[in-house]
C-alpha cells in the first residue's frame, strides 16, 4: 500500500519541483535585471528604469517604432488596473511578459509601416497614411479631418508626413479620434434604411458638435453596432415592413389633402328595343 501512494504522489511532487524551479529561475533573472538597470539602488525599478529596460528589448526589433508612455503605463500595472510608481523584484516577471508584448506589437507596427512606405522614403504622406489606417479599420478609410489633424500633431519635420519614429504616436491619436469623434451624417440614406429620427438627430448633433457635415451617419452607426428600429423588432417598424405597397404609400396619400371622391354612377339600365308597332291606316 505505502509502494501504491508514493506512486501516486510521486507525478504531483515532480510537477511541484518543475514549478518551483521554473519559479527560481524567473526570479534569478529578475535578479540580474534588477542588478543591471536599478540605478537608483532602491531594489525596485521605477518608471525611467523601466522605460530603459523597455528599450534594451524593444529596440533589437523596431528601433524607430519606439516606446511611448502609455506603453509604460501598461507594463507598470504588472497585471494590475493602474500603474504603479515602482516595480519590484517579484512583479518583474509580469513586466517582462508585458514588455515581451510591446516588443510584438512594435514588429507589427514596423512592417506595417514599411508595406505602405511605397516610394521608399521613410515616411508617410497622408495617402499613405490614410491607406495604412484603412488595413488598421477594417476597409473603411479615415475621414480628411482626422488626418490633417494627426499629421499637424505628429509632423514633427513639418513637411507633411510622418516618420517611422512617429507613426506609432499617429496611429494612438487616430484611435483616440475614432472613439471620441463620430463619423458624419447622412439623414436621407439613414431614413431609407430604416433608423428612427432620434437615432439620426442624435448622430446628427454629435458630428456637429465635432465639427463634421451631415454625411455617412449610416457607415458610423452601422460600425458602432446601432441597430435600426427594424432590426430591433419595434412593433410599429414590424407593420410597416409587412404593409403591402398601396399601405407603404399611405403616409404620402396623408400628408396630402384627401380628395374627395366622386361618386361612382350607377350603370345604365339596359336599353330594351321596343317592339315595332304598326302604323295605323289613314282615315280617308
Amino acid at each position: 500500500m505505502g509502494n501504491g501512494v508514493s506512486m501516486t504522489l510521486a507525478p504531483h511532487t515532480m510537477k511541484r519541483s518543475r514549478r518551483l524551479s521554473v519559479k527560481n529561475k524567473q526570479l534569478k533573472y529578475a535578479e540580474l535585471i534588477l542588478q543591471t538597470f536599478d540605478k537608483t539602488k532602491t531594489g525596485t525599478l521605477n518608471r525611467d528604469e523601466v522605460h530603459a529596460l523597455c528599450m534594451s528589448i524593444v529596440s533589437e526589433v523596431a528601433p524607430l517604432v519606439g516606446v511611448l508612455d502609455s506603453d509604460i503605463d501598461i507594463i507598470m500595472r504588472v497585471g494590475g488596473d493602474t500603474a504603479k510608481a515602482e516595480v519590484t523584484v517579484e512583479e518583474i516577471p509580469d513586466a517582462l511578459s508585458a514588455v515581451l508584448a510591446l516588443k510584438s506589437e512594435n514588429v507589427f507596427i514596423h512592417e506595417l509601416f514599411i508595406k505602405y512606405d511605397a516610394d521608399k522614403s521613410n515616411s508617410l504622406p497622408k495617402d499613405q497614411l490614410s491607406n495604412l489606417i484603412t488595413e488598421l479599420n477594417e476597409g473603411i478609410i479615415p475621414h480628411d479631418n482626422d488626418l490633417d489633424f494627426i499629421i499637424k500633431q505628429c509632423d514633427v519635420s513639418g513637411d507633411g508626413a510622418i516618420e517611422e519614429a512617429q507613426i506609432k504616436a499617429a496611429i494612438m491619436g487616430w484611435y483616440c479620434l475614432a472613439e471620441e469623434v463620430p463619423m458624419p451624417a447622412s439623414v436621407e440614406e439613414a431614413k431609407s434604411h430604416g433608423y428612427s429620427e432620434e437615432q439620426i438627430q442624435q448622430f446628427l448633433q454629435e458630428a456637429k458638435d465635432a465639427g463634421f457635415n451631415d454625411t455617412q451617419i449610416v457607415e458610423f452607426m452601422a460600425k458602432k453596432g446601432i441597430k435600426s428600429e427594424r432590426e430591433i423588432g419595434d412593433p410599429a417598424a414590424s407593420e410597416e415592413a409587412a404593409a403591402t405597397p398601396a399601405e407603404e404609400a399611405a403616409p404620402a396619400a396623408e400628408a396630402a389633402p384627401a380628395a374627395t371622391p366622386e361618386p361612382t354612377p350607377e350603370p345604365a339600365a339596359p336599353v330594351t328595343e321596343a317592339a315595332p308597332t304598326e302604323a295605323a291606316p289613314v282615315s280617308e
